[in-house]
């Protein structure tokens, strides 16, 4: 009997054991648990050019940044701090750590602590690699190779006392490599060291050439690995978030830039000189919200299929051209990420991209309200036509049934002569968001005649002529009471026609 009950109690045991095992994930020699870390963040700022791109030292460099600033950020509603470091400021060309450097990140922890927020460690920027240089020594020397997975063991030794749910680990700022199966080979490396002495903290981990979305789907995730989050940056259109900037091609450029819209319309573009072309030629496009969001779509794509959380870790826009521009640009990013779940970073707090001056008092209530999510506009549908419906001139056009239409009708052979026009009431005048569904086999245009106005609406290929329907959009302004819009083809003809759409913003 006793046997018995000695040999069931074994099979219980082994039982366990294996469901303990099927619970885990293998990481090089480590058994890692399946479950999901709970560092949780969803709207956060970077704390720019304090442990990283500056020269400042001593009780300068400490009064750059303080308690009371945490406090002040909790309060408006961020949850979390970036914080870039660099190699030079946190450890000395011997490898030694720099004391002074690695206490101000003890405090900067210890005050996200204190105020219940969450603190990522960004690896900025090394000595043998910064993503501004040409020459970066990280990606063709093993003992730099080496000596970067042996400054993030030392980086860990620190800070592992720190709770998960408190601290991350961003392993690399943008990185620059010239291959991305390089970077994939390094992170993989890093993330087997790491996962040795630190299985639960949360790394945070960007795809090659400047973390951006075009490379992401080349980016090796570990398998199984839920404690890791992808991160990416957004800072495209570049012209529009980096114009003017200094260290730019075009620092001396001068061009009003639209956005959402057409950036740079031609008569502004034949204005500039045949070198200024040159550069702003790459832009010359439109961009709008639905743009932006099929860009950042691949990122959300390889993080479902791969189980992890997405991040946004930096984003921003200068202040130096069209402010309705860069609100409206502002307003998109955050309005997708909010809609898609994305956590986010803005760049940066006091800087030129910031809210705030560098004495700490905000110097752009607009831009701090969008960030907060408090600014994102709210549109609600004002009138609804059916392509089919309207006034129509032309002897090309034809109606014709389509069951992905939402009416169940087209508008085709829309070339030439042709013209649609119907009429929209909006009880107040301002702006309002004109969408068109359609679909084209080939990248077509629309104009709208709005009175005197004339709007050119862009009508990308959506990649058939039948079933393939989306949505462009442009921003018009109307007067109060009655309007004409009238729709005519582009010089490249026009795309098959489904449905009009004009919405205005909910106000209070």
């Amino acid at each position: 009997m006793m046997n018995q009950i000695v040999r069931m109690r074994v099979t219980v045991l082994l039982i366990i054991v294996a469901v303990m095992w099927t619970n885990h994930t293998i990481w090089g020699n480590v058994r890692m648990e399946s479950l999901q870390s709970n560092f949780e963040i969803t709207r956060g700022v970077n704390i720019s050019h304090w442990l990283s791109q500056s020269k400042d030292r001593g009780e300068l460099r400490k009064s750059k940044f303080g308690k009371d600033e945490v406090a002040f950020l909790k309060k408006m509603g961020f949850d979390h701090l970036r914080l870039p470091v660099d190699e030079e400021q946190l450890f000395t060309p011997s490898g030694d750590v720099d004391a002074e450097t690695m206490g101000l990140m003890h405090q900067a922890i210890s005050w996200c602590r204190e105020f219940q927020m969450r603190i990522i460690v960004d690896f900025h920027i090394l000595r043998s690699h910064h993503f501004g240089n040409n020459e970066r020594p990280l990606w063709a020397d093993p003992i730099e190779q080496d000596k970067f997975i042996h400054l993030w063991k030392l980086i860990n030794r620190e800070l592992e006392k720190y709770p998960e749910n408190l601290l991350a680990y961003e392993l690399l700022n943008e990185p620059v490599a010239p291959e991305n199966g390089v970077w994939n080979e390094l992170a993989k490396r890093l993330i087997k060291e790491l996962r040795e002495v630190a299985p639960k903290r949360m790394l945070i981990l960007g795809s090659n050439s400047y973390n951006s979305v075009n490379t992401i789907k080349d980016l090796q995730i570990p398998k199984g690995d839920r404690n890791i989050m992808l991160t990416f940056h957004c800072y495209e259109p570049y012209l529009l978030t980096h114009y003017r900037a200094s260290w730019t091609d075009f620092a001396k450029l001068d061009v009003t830039l639209t956005y959402p819209g057409d950036l740079i319309n031609e008569k502004d573009f034949e204005k500039l000189s045949d070198e200024e072309k040159k550069i702003v030629a790459p832009y010359k496009r439109m961009y709008s919200k639905r743009t932006i969001a099929h860009e950042i779509e691949q990122a959300l794509k390889v993080a479902k299929e791969n189980g992890v959380r997405l991040y946004c870790g930096e984003f921003g826009c200068l202040p130096f051209g069209n402010h309705a521009s860069r609100y409206n640009w502002y307003r998109d990013l955050i309005s997708i990420f909010q809609k898609k779940k994305v956590a986010y970073a803005c760049w940066d707090y006091k800087s030129i991209f910031g809210f705030c001056n560098t004495d700490k008092a905000i110097k752009d209530g607009v831009l701090l309200a969008i960030l907060q999510g408090k600014d994102i506009r709210d549109w609600e549908q004002k009138s609804l036509i059916e392509a089919e419906k309207c006034e129509m001139t032309g002897s090309s056009l034809s109606i014709i049934a389509n069951p992905y239409a939402s009416n169940g009708e087209v508008v085709k052979d829309f070339f030439g002569n042709c013209s649609l026009t119907f009429n929209v009431v909006t009880e107040n005048a301002g702006e309002c968001l004109f969408k068109i569904r359609y679909t084209s086999g080939e990248d077509v245009g629309l104009n709208l005649q709005i009175g005197n106005s004339r709007q050119v609406i862009r009508c990308p290929n959506t990649g058939g002529w039948y079933d393939k329907f989306e949505e462009t959009e442009i921003y018009i302004n109307l007067p109060k009471g009655q309007s004409v819009l009238c729709v005519t083809p582009g010089t490249n003809g026009g795309p098959i026609l489904d449905k009009f759409e004009l919405f205005k913003e909910v106000t209070d």
